[in-house]
């Protein structure tokens, strides 16, 4: 994972040794948070350069477990995160509902 310069892109940083993934940067900046090929949430920490330092990891086996490929979300501080994940701990199973004709349910009632 690479990160470059906005909005002209005059350098380029290598961030993550492998690959990343669901980069979110620290509210406060100069940290970036991700998840490795591993599921394991990394952050690396920016010098006032802008230069990326050593990727660190913050939660290993948990986090494959937490699920936080759908969705994480650092808060404030950057020391706590919110997650989402499913309720009962098992297999996600995607699901989408379809309402059709649902005009109908407003329609006037003769």
């Amino acid at each position: 994972m690479y990160i470059s310069d906005h909005p002209v892109p005059r350098r380029r940083w290598q961030v993550s040794t492998d690959s990343g993934a669901e980069p979110r940067w620290h509210p406060r900046g100069g940290e970036l948070f991700y998840l490795d090929a591993a599921g394991q949430l990394r952050a690396v920490a920016f010098d006032g350069a802008g230069a990326p330092g050593r990727p660190v990891t913050l939660f290993a086996e948990a986090v494959a477990r937490a699920h936080l490929s759908l969705g994480y979300v650092p808060a404030a501080d950057g020391r706590q995160f919110l997650v989402v994940r499913d309720s009962d701990r098992g297999t996600i199973l995607p699901r989408i509902t379809v309402v059709e004709n649902w005009f109908a349910e407003f329609a006037p009632k003769d």
